[in-house]
């Protein structure tokens, strides 16, 4: 079976490298939402097994993404990319339901990104 992910962000580098990764490494279905609307319809239209959501895009806040999506599919498992946010926002991710918090520099090394990845894919969706 092949599991569906979220990603949440405009990054279209960050885009490309977790599609790449992610379906070739992991056999997922990527979707991706650049804005609240696509965010919305993504969420209407299907239900996902894992998200991960960027802290910063100019359109939406990765806080108000992660808050959409948690309420929307409550039992997600969801990553939070932050790109050296404050601690408070760090906080905040957490207590929004941010199972995991990577450091966006993190994803682009893949010698620290896909430890995290792997152990927290293992945990959360391949279970």
């Amino acid at each position: 079976m092949r599991h569906k992910l979220l990603l949440v962000s405009s990054d279209r580098t960050l885009e490309l490298l977790l599609r790449n990764v992610l379906t070739s490494q992991y056999q997922m279905d990527v979707e991706a939402a650049d804005d609240q609307n696509k965010l919305h319809e993504l969420l209407d239209q299907e239900r996902y097994d894992l998200a991960i959501i960027d802290s910063h895009f100019p359109r939406m806040s990765g806080l108000t993404a992660l808050s959409i999506a948690k309420r929307r599919q409550r039992r997600l498992p969801t990553i939070f990319l932050t790109d050296g946010d404050s601690a408070s926002i760090i906080d905040l991710a957490r207590q929004g339901g941010a199972e995991l918090i990577i450091e966006k520099a993190a994803v682009v090394d893949q010698a620290v990104f896909a430890p995290n990845f792997d152990t927290f894919y293992t945990q959360n969706v391949a279970a």
